[in-house]
């Protein structure tokens, strides 16, 4: 949640809040996923969709509180 919430504010410069919560989310949900990946390969480690899944799960919480305190705003 909280890297979605930090890219949804980079991005917000740039994009309207609604599209910076949608790519906030989506960059988010690239890096969870690039994330399990690479701990599959980690000993000791496993990469599980379930965590990719729960991280989703707090990205998109994030986006959509950010998306609508921008309706809020706007």
């Amino acid at each position: 949640a909280l890297l979605a919430l930090l890219w949804w504010r980079a991005l917000r410069s740039r994009l309207d809040d609604r599209r910076a919560a949608l790519a906030a989310f989506a960059v988010t949900a690239l890096y969870a996923a690039s994330d399990e990946f690479h701990q599959s390969f980690v000993e000791g480690r496993s990469g599980s969709p379930l965590d990719w899944l729960i991280d989703c799960a707090g990205a998109g919480l994030a986006s959509a509180w950010a998306g609508r305190r921008a309706r809020v705003r706007g």
